[in-house]
């Protein structure tokens, strides 16, 4: 059958048996209704939604082969999403964000290249909390919110002697470890860098917080800074 105008079928069109419908350079328009395919659809150009449209896939996949897949608004992955074999996924200059934990699990973490460079910053909407221990008054010189559970900097004024093997300042995380994390402190004023070898503070951890602990000799009256680094394990 050629037929040379338009044509408007009110009812179905069926193509039985192994028969082809073929379109040369026009158009289907189906307006409102809907496109069902029962078997295997090879698309040979432009698949576009148009407007606010829904491409949806039910169980099925999709398979792009060598073509790449180009998408210009948000995307919402509600499922695992894998790059596989040795296969690269790249973001250019936008931002990456993880709602949920990352795990590595062969390879190198790099940050940067030869020509850029790269920071890791722990950021937390609320930073921990800090208690004083006997004689100790403990604050974050920038601001609670300025540190984090990973990093940053606690002052400890002793009004007093401080008692031995007893807390100076604790500091209570704002989300637990699973386990008790490696602390590393270290010192950032003079006064704290000046205490002798035998008598200077030690830190201690546990999943929730982390312990300034005089020494056997408590710390002497004075006002004292460090900086902190705790890494879980």
């Amino acid at each position: 059958v050629t037929i040379g105008g338009p044509t408007t079928h009110n009812g179905s069109l069926a193509v039985s048996g192994a028969n082809t419908f073929t379109m040369a350079t026009g158009a289907v328009n189906l307006g409102t209704g809907a496109l069902t395919i029962g078997g295997a659809t090879t698309v040979n150009n432009s698949l576009a939604v148009s407007g606010a449209n829904t491409f949806t896939m039910a169980t099925g996949a999709v398979n792009l082969g060598t073509g790449a897949l180009t998408i210009g608004g948000a995307t919402t992955h509600n499922n695992s999403l894998t790059v596989s074999g040795a296969n690269t996924f790249t973001v250019g200059t936008g931002l990456t964000s993880l709602g949920g934990g990352a795990t590595i699990t062969g390879g190198n973490l790099n940050l940067g290249n030869n020509t850029s460079t790269a920071h890791i910053i722990a950021a937390q909407a609320t930073g921990p909390a800090l208690t004083n221990g006997t004689n100790a008054t403990c604050t974050f010189p920038a601001g609670a919110n300025a540190n984090s559970d990973t990093s940053g900097e606690v002052q400890f004024v002793m009004g007093g002697a401080g008692t031995a093997n007893a807390a100076i300042c604790t500091l209570t995380f704002q989300t637990a470890f699973a386990a008790a994390p490696t602390a590393i402190m270290s010192w950032s004023n003079s006064a704290a860098a000046l205490i002798p070898e035998a008598t200077r503070p030690f830190v201690t951890t546990t999943t929730t917080t982390m312990i300034i602990t005089n020494n056997t000799t408590g710390l002497a009256a004075g006002t004292y800074k460090i900086f902190y680094t705790v890494i879980g394990r």
